[in-house]
C-alpha cells in the first residue's frame, strides 16, 4: 500500500452521491444510507454479533456487538417505560470516555430523545447555563465529577430524573448500572426519522459563550456513509473499516468522538476505550491490542516516542491509519512517523461540529511526500462535502486568494439552539437553494486544489495596519525541525495596535532560541509578518478538547 500514489482532493470519487431537496434545501446526498444512528447500530449488531466491539482497560470491560446492543435495550427500555423519557426529551450526558457514556448515547437515540453532550471539564455555573438553555428533563453525570455539580441538580426544577455512573447511589442520583443490567422484557423501537434531532452539542469554542449546536440523526447517518464511501476510497480500495482496530483517547464530548470513532465503531471497527491520554497506557493498548487506526494530536504522538516501549510499537508495525486535527504536522513528524510506519497511510483533517466532524471535513491523506509537499494543507472534501471560499462579499475568490471558508453538506447543523439571531448570520441559502455555512475560518486554495487554513477571522493580527494571519505563521514556524508546538497571538502595542508573540514548545532535549526562530521566519515571509516576540513553553499548549489551541491562554504567557 505504501507505494500507492494519492489522487489530489479534487479526484476524489464521490460516487453513489444524488442531489435532492429536503426540507426545501438543495443537497447532495448519498443515494443509499441508514436512516438513524440507532440503524446504523443495529446493523453493526447483525454483521457482527459476537465480535468484539468495545474494550474499556480502564474498567477491565469488554463488549461484544450482541452484548452492547443488550445493556443499550435495558437502559432505553428503563429510560422510557420507568422514567418516562420521551421522544424529543433532551437528556444531559456529562462524562469522560467511560461504558455509561457511549451506553447512553446509543440508549437515547433508540426512544428518539436527544443528547445533551457537556464537556466533562465545565465548572458548575457553566453546566447549569446549558442545563437551563436546553431544557433538559435529565441528566447523567459521571460519578468522579458528581461533587461539581450536585449543587445545580436541585435547583433546575425541570430536571426530573439524575443519574450517575456505577453501582452506588449518590445523593438524589440513581446508579446508572442498575439500569444497565436490569433486563428488558422486550426490545423497544420508537419511530424515529432522519429529520429529528440527535444530539445538541455545546460548542467548546476558543472565545465567547458556548452555543447548543443541532444535529440531526440526517447528519451522523452522513457521517458514517462520508466514512464508508470515501475515507476507504481515499485511502485504499480493499480496506474495509471492520478490518480497523481503533484507539479512542479523544473525548466523548467532542465530535470527532462522537461522530465518527462511534460510527466507524457501529460499522464494525473495534473500539479500544481509554479514559484520558496516560502515554505509558495508551502505548501499552498501541502494542497490545494491536491498534492499527489511531487519531490523536501531534504532540501525544511525540510524547508517545519518548516512553520505554516505543520501539515495541515499531517493531510490531501495526499502525496503518495515523490520523489528527486541531493544526498542521510538523513534517519532522510526519517524516518521523512515514519512517517507522512504512506502511501507515497519514492524515490531518479540519473540521467543525456544526458539520457533524466527517459529515463535513477537509482532509490531507497520502504518504509523507504527499503532506510535507503541501506543508500546512488540510487537503480538500471529503464524500458530499461542498466547500466555496468567498470575499466579505460573498463572492467566490480565485485560487491563491484568501477568503472565508463556506460549508455544505447534509450533515451542516440546522443552527443553533435557541438562538435565532446567531442561526441567522451564521448560516445563509445561495440562490440555487443550497445552505452554507460561515465557518469564520480563512483559507485560500492553490491551483491543485489543496486548502490551507491560514486564520481565524477573529484571530487575525492588524499590526500597524497591516494583516497578518497567524495560522499561517504558526504553519510556517511549525516547519522548523526542532518545534513541535506553536501558536500565534497578537498582543497590544500603543504604537502599532497590536504586536505578534509567538509561543513555541520545542522538541524535548533540543536547544531554540527567540533568534532563531525569527531568523527562520525572515526570508520566507514579509517583514511584518516576523515575531516581535518568541516565549518558551516547557509543556503541551493548552487546547480545548477539539484539539484547538485556546488563543486566550497563550496571551498570558
Amino acid at each position: 500500500m505504501a507505494d500507492k500514489k494519492m489522487k489530489p482532493p479534487l479526484e476524489w470519487p464521490q460516487e453513489g452521491v444524488i442531489t435532492t431537496r429536503f426540507r426545501d434545501e438543495l443537497q447532495d446526498v448519498w443515494a443509499c444510507r441508514y436512516g438513524t444512528l440507532t440503524e446504523l447500530m443495529k446493523e453493526g449488531v447483525a454483521l457482527f454479533g459476537d465480535r468484539e466491539m468495545f474494550y474499556f482497560p480502564d474498567f477491565n470491560l469488554r463488549w461484544t456487538y450482541n452484548q452492547f446492543n443488550g445493556v443499550v435495550n435495558n437502559v432505553a427500555y428503563a429510560l422510557r417505560e420507568d422514567y418516562g423519557i420521551e421522544k424529543g426529551d433532551r437528556v444531559a450526558i456529562m462524562m469522560n470516555n467511560i461504558p455509561e457514556a457511549f451506553v447512553m448515547y446509543l440508549a437515547l437515540s433508540q426512544i428518539g430523545a436527544i443528547s445533551v453532550i457537556i464537556n466533562a471539564r465545565l465548572a458548575g455555573d457553566e453546566v447549569e447555563r446549558q442545563f437551563e438553555d436546553s431544557g433538559c428533563v435529565a441528566a447523567a453525570i459521571e460519578a468522579a465529577l458528581w461533587d461539581n455539580v450536585k449543587a445545580i441538580t436541585g435547583k433546575n426544577p425541570g430536571l426530573r430524573h439524575v443519574f450517575v455512573s456505577g453501582k452506588e447511589k449518590k445523593d438524589n442520583a440513581l446508579p446508572l448500572v442498575a439500569l444497565m443490567e436490569k433486563k428488558a422484557p422486550r426490545e423497544i423501537l420508537v419511530d424515529v426519522s432522519e429529520g429529528d434531532i440527535c444530539s445538541l452539542i455545546y460548542t467548546s469554542g476558543t472565545t465567547g459563550r458556548p452555543k447548543g449546536t443541532i444535529t440531526l440523526h440526517r447528519a451522523v447517518v452522513n457521517n458514517a456513509m462520508n466514512c464508508t464511501n470515501s475515507m476507504r476510497k481515499i485511502f485504499d480500495p480493499d480496506t474495509m473499516v471492520s478490518d480497523w482496530r481503533q484507539l479512542i483517547v479523544t473525548p466523548f464530548f467532542h465530535v470527532t468522538t462522537l461522530h465518527t470513532l462511534v460510527n466507524l465503531n457501529l460499522l464494525g471497527a473495534k473500539s479500544v476505550v481509554v479514559t484520558t491520554f496516560n502515554a505509558q497506557q495508551v502505548l501499552d493498548v498501541l502494542i497490545d491490542e494491536k491498534i492499527n487506526f489511531s487519531v490523536m494530536v501531534t504532540a501525544m504522538y511525540w510524547i508517545l516516542g519518548l516512553q520505554p516501549r516505543y520501539q515495541d510499537l515499531v517493531k510490531a508495525n501495526n499502525l496503518t491509519y495515523i490520523m489528527q486535527g486541531g493544526s498542521p504536522m510538523p513534517p519532522e513528524i510526519c517524516h518521523k512517523l512515514s519512517k517507522e510506519y512504512p506502511k501507515a497511510r497519514i492524515g490531518n483533517g479540519y473540521g467543525f461540529t456544526e458539520g457533524a466532524s466527517v459529515g463535513w471535513l477537509l482532509f490531507m491523506a497520502g504518504d509523507a511526500e504527499t503532506i510535507v509537499a503541501k506543508p500546512g494543507s488540510v487537503g480538500g472534501t471529503v464524500g458530499n462535502s461542498r466547500l466555496r471560499i468567498v470575499d466579505e462579499n460573498m463572492k467566490d475568490v480565485p485560487r491563491g486568494k484568501p477568503g472565508q471558508i463556506l460549508a455544505a453538506s447534509p450533515s451542516i447543523s440546522p443552527g443553533y439552539w435557541n438562538l435565532p439571531d446567531e442561526t441567522a448570520q451564521s448560516f445563509i441559502t445561495d440562490g440555487d437553494g443550497r445552505r452554507w455555512f460561515l465557518t469564520g475560518d480563512v483559507a485560500y486554495m492553490d491551483d491543485d486544489g489543496y486548502t490551507f487554513i491560514i486564520d481565524r477571522i477573529k484571530s487575525m493580527i492588524c499590526r500597524g495596519g497591516e494583516n497578518v494571519y497567524t495560522v499561517e505563521l504558526e504553519n510556517l514556524i511549525s516547519q522548523h525541525p526542532k518545534v513541535l508546538e506553536v501558536g500565534v497571538v497578537g498582543v497590544s502595542d500603543k504604537v502599532l495596535g497590536e504586536k505578534i508573540k509567538a509561543v513555541v514548545w520545542a522538541v524535548p532535549g533540543e536547544t531554540l532560541t527567540e533568534e532563531d526562530v525569527k531568523e527562520f521566519c525572515r526570508g520566507k515571509i514579509a517583514d511584518y509578518k516576523v515575531p516581535d516576540f518568541v516565549v518558551f513553553s516547557q509543556m503541551m499548549l493548552p487546547r480545548n478538547p477539539g484539539g484547538k489551541l485556546i488563543k486566550g491562554e497563550l496571551k498570558k504567557m
